[in-house]
């Protein structure tokens, strides 16, 4: 992490709410740089592009398509030469910099420890606290900066151009990731009130952030607050039909389980009683589903899968209850007891497939085989690793198409897309997304729409001037 007074940093800049720039004086005070100091060129445009670029670097021809999209050639040319002009009287020598002759390859501005940013250290800041883990005070600190950073302002405020919307995008996606680090944090240091409000601020900032709503539900569940959970529920309903969107399917399963489960009699002991380390294991639910291990006074007696060459109902039950839990413990901030749980099912059930005795029981199982491979693929994506996430993903989608099920193909497509996506391979995650969505159109509602949307925001990338998020130059989007 660079801090913002190092004697090496010429010039800071704040992208966060409205732009602001300093730089430092010869003897080692800062000043800032007023409008009138860019005179009426676009040399605040151009700065604020470059900071942006990967690299801060940008080829003249993105930055002439990128700030003068509908403006002839000759005339671009000369706004650009006239502010990079600007820009070099502006700054010092080493802070911009021309790219051949003339600046004709395009520009690139000085690296950060010269240079620093009010994004690039909110970065920084998560970075540090990840690595510090949790729970600890340090590393909620480093968060906690980084916050009240992020609350300045929106990015790039006043500028309209096409290129803005991925970078916004992109910062919008380490806020939201910075208030739920934020909740997990506050939580397990007992903060009840200021996690709550981290989720509260995701809702209001997205009123349909189906994520943010289960994990709020969750937060108000365990703490005891579950008639509040449900009328944040009963609330979001409202919300999503206002604008005309479902909830998500996880949503209401989770709310009907808050619903039915009572509240654990320790919340109400005082701290320190016995009551507090006992485990509550569901009868219906085997113990490895709920993170927990059997005891020896306790067994757990798996039923058996078919009766009469038919799957018992009770297995698949739990199976059922199984997926709640796991995807709960998912939304929970307890993702490593949810990866337990899953690796422990996918071994089970990729028994069971060899061993059922009929079609029926052998596709009953498959079908849940490639909803715990979607899980799987969604938390190692989540703790960024991509083997593992693509492998599971992988026999997921063979899975669907094996069952011929639509919403499962559809689901299992979507969730690559998202990988894909992860790692910007935006080509691959359209063309599943378009693959998608035929089967899409034949299953529920929620899936359409979470689909549509999500092809929606990657045709957006396909604009002219987002060519620098691609590895190779994209194909126009059928």
């Amino acid at each position: 992490m660079i801090d913002s007074d190092s004697h090496a940093i010429l010039v800071r800049v704040w992208l966060l709410g409205e732009f602001h720039v300093e730089r430092r004086k010869d003897d080692g005070t800062w000043e800032a740089v007023e409008k009138t100091a860019w005179g009426n060129s676009y040399a605040r445009p151009l700065f604020k592009r470059l900071l942006c670029a990967p690299g801060r670097r940008a080829a003249r021809s993105d930055i002439l398509d990128d700030l003068w999209p509908n403006t002839s050639f000759h005339l671009a040319e000369k706004y650009l030469n006239n502010a990079s002009s600007k820009l070099r009287q502006v700054f010092h020598k080493d802070i911009v910099k021309p790219l051949g002759p003339h600046g004709i390859g395009g520009y690139q501005l000085a690296e950060r420890s010269l240079l620093w940013t009010d994004v690039d250290a909110c970065e920084s800041l998560i970075t540090e606290a990840e690595r510090l883990g949790f729970p600890s005070a340090e590393a909620l600190s480093l968060l906690e900066i980084a916050s009240k950073n992020f609350e300045r302002g929106s990015m790039l405020e006043g500028e309209s151009g096409q290129w803005c919307l991925a970078i916004r995008t992109q910062r919008e996606t380490a806020i939201r990731y910075c208030r739920i680090l934020l909740a997990e944090g506050y939580e397990a240091q007992n903060m009840f009130w200021q996690a709550r409000s981290q989720y509260q601020k995701l809702i209001e900032t997205n009123p349909i952030d189906d994520d943010a709503l289960c994990r709020l539900l969750a937060l108000l569940h365990r703490h005891g607050m579950t008639h509040d959970a449900l009328n944040c529920y009963k609330q979001a309903k409202q919300r999503f039909k206002e604008q005309g969107l479902p909830l998500s399917a996880t949503a209401h399963t989770l709310a009907r389980k808050l619903a039915n489960e009572p509240a654990s009699i320790a919340l109400y002991m005082p701290h320190g009683s016995d009551m507090h380390e006992q485990h509550v294991v569901s009868p219906s639910v085997p113990a490895a589903a709920q993170g927990i291990e059997a005891s020896s006074e306790r067994q757990i007696v798996f039923e058996p899968l078919e009766i009469g060459g038919n799957a018992h109902p009770f297995t698949l039950q739990a199976y059922e209850d199984m997926l709640t839990l796991a995807w709960e413990a998912f939304y929970t901030s307890k993702a490593q007891r949810s990866v337990s749980t899953v690796d422990h099912w996918l071994l089970f059930l990729k028994q069971q497939v060899k061993s059922a005795g009929t079609a029926t029981s052998r596709n009953k199982i498959l079908m849940f085989l490639c909803r715990f491979l979607q899980l799987g693929s969604v938390l190692a994506r989540d703790r960024t690793d991509f083997p593992y996430a693509f492998s599971a993903i992988h026999e997921a989608i063979a899975v669907a198409f094996q069952l011929e099920d639509v919403e499962l193909t559809a689901s299992s497509l979507y969730r690559r897309a998202k990988l894909y996506a992860a790692q910007r391979r935006y080509e691959l995650a359209l063309s599943d997304l378009e693959a998608a969505l035929p089967y899409a159109s034949r299953s529920r509602s929620p899936l359409r729409c979470y689909i549509s949307m999500f092809l929606a925001e990657v045709y957006s990338l396909f604009a002219p001037g987002n060519e620098e998020f691609f590895s190779e130059k994209p194909r126009t989007p059928r």
